[in-house]
């Protein structure tokens, strides 16, 4: 039984996660970043130490996620274009016979 593929709906998906990467990339520029060094600037002690380094794990997740995620939607992306140059190809091979 043949599949059937929507490349319309994998770009679509691609787009999503595109623009969810951006998002998190935006947020972590201009949210989260400030939020360990306003505690070092306005905490003493342990507790800005932790939530500075807390922050900065936080960071450092979310940048590995949006750049996976990034990555993701550029290889869904190709495989949509995969398809449908596969699609073609295969039509015109029938059409040719």
């Amino acid at each position: 039984m043949a599949k059937v593929y929507d490349t319309a709906q994998l770009r679509r998906t691609a787009s999503l996660l595109l623009e969810s990467a951006e998002d998190m990339q935006s947020a972590l520029q201009s949210g989260l970043r400030w939020i360990g060094e306003d505690a070092s600037s306005r905490l003493d002690g342990e507790t800005a130490h932790a939530l500075a380094e807390t922050s900065e794990n936080i960071d450092q997740r979310l940048a590995r996620c949006a750049k996976d995620v990034d990555s993701l939607g550029e290889l869904l992306k190709r495989y949509a274009f995969l398809l449908d140059e596969a699609d073609e190809k295969i039509s015109e091979t029938i059409q040719a016979r």
